[in-house]
């Protein structure tokens, strides 16, 4: 799952009923060239991960992942990195 938004205003007052406040609680997700994202992994909003890197399945992306790098976990942190074509 891939998430950009939280899908409602941070402020409890009127939560339920009020419009959106997209440019609070929004904020775009990158995903490189050659990423593979494992079975049932969520990928949460504001999140970059670099060119060739690894998601583990289930785990939960909340902060930027390097290229070439295999992440894991809840959240997900950086366990390894990979070698390169020009390594």
């Amino acid at each position: 799952m891939i998430f950009d938004t939280d899908f409602h205003n941070h402020e409890s007052s009127g939560r339920r009923y009020s419009p959106p406040k997209w440019e609070l609680i929004s904020k775009p997700v990158r995903i490189g060239d050659d990423v593979f994202i494992g079975a049932r992994s969520t990928i949460m909003k504001g999140v970059t991960i670099g060119d060739g890197s690894i998601i583990a399945a289930g785990s939960i992306v909340v902060s930027d992942v390097p290229s070439n790098c295999i992440a894991a976990g809840v959240p997900a942190k950086v366990l390894q990195s990979l070698p390169t074509a020009e390594t």
